[in-house]
């Protein structure tokens, strides 16, 4: 058990993983070494979601409860539901819960509370996906920009000149990062985004619904419309589905994520 309590080796996932669950429950912390200068492992880690609403944050939580699980670490979930102040309340929560590691796929674009705290309290920290602009961190995510001039330059290349962007919220570095790439590829094209046809909304498929009644209820539809994310582009299609429209015939949307319910039929 002292192996299991105080870091060390040689003992199977599956034992490690019953004796810290225990010790857990019976509220056993060992005690700090004397002769030891290392911060005392809890075996436990944080991971903090937007929401579980977008299928995308269900799959990342399980990846990681699976990889922690095979060290040995226990899993705290928590969701912000992109709240400024739930993101710091769970912050300081797993703080002040010790916990060895933070993986935050929350991050607020302007906002480094929660990162502060973290520092703070000397507990390492990921951010997944999502970046703070003003205070540095290790990241784990892919190039938006890149990922989004290519998906605008796919929708070029099908002739289209009437085209709307839908992304999640501007606080999102990610999101941001893929509707500037939206914008500027079309602009070196010769293709203007007018305003009304760049929405920002929750990254879900509502969000995407509601971004669709917008655009197709104006008077001068789009002919294309551009996703920042899977979740988005499906509930633009049900929306116009809903309303008559044939895809790709009458409007053709583009997402981007990879989510396994959007095939190659989902964009064009």
């Amino acid at each position: 058990m002292s192996y299991v309590l105080n870091g060390k080796g040689g003992v199977s996932p599956e034992t490690r993983r019953h004796i810290i669950h225990v010790a857990n429950e019976l509220g056993f912390r060992p005690r700090k070494s004397s002769q030891s200068t290392d911060v005392q492992r809890t075996r436990v880690i944080g991971l903090i979601l937007p929401n579980i609403i977008n299928p995308m944050f269900p799959r990342w939580a399980q990846a990681v409860i699976s990889a922690a699980a095979e060290s040995g670490y226990e899993v705290f979930v928590a969701t912000t539901q992109d709240d400024p102040d739930v993101l710091a309340q769970v912050t300081s929560t797993l703080a002040h819960r010790n916990v060895d590691g933070i993986i935050l796929a929350a991050s607020l674009r302007d906002d480094a509370t929660a990162l502060r705290t973290l520092r703070a309290a000397r507990i390492p920290y990921v951010c997944l996906s999502r970046r703070a602009d003003f205070l540095d961190s290790d990241f784990v995510g892919i190039d938006d920009d890149a990922a989004a001039t290519k998906l605008m330059q796919h929708m070029l290349s099908h002739g289209f000149t009437e085209i709307a962007t839908v992304i999640g919220p501007r606080f999102s570095t990610a999101s941001l990062a893929r509707e500037q790439a939206f914008v500027r590829t079309a602009a070196a094209a010769g293709i203007t985004i007018s305003g009304d046809r760049k929405i920002s909304t929750r990254v879900n498929n509502e969000g995407g619904r509601l971004a669709a009644e917008r655009l197709f209820s104006a008077a001068t539809p789009p002919q294309a419309v551009v996703c920042g994310s899977d979740e988005l582009a499906i509930g633009v299609m049900e929306y116009a589905l809903a309303k008559g429209l044939r895809i790709p015939d009458d409007v053709a949307v583009a997402g981007c994520d990879g989510l396994p319910t959007a095939g190659p039929g989902s964009s064009t």
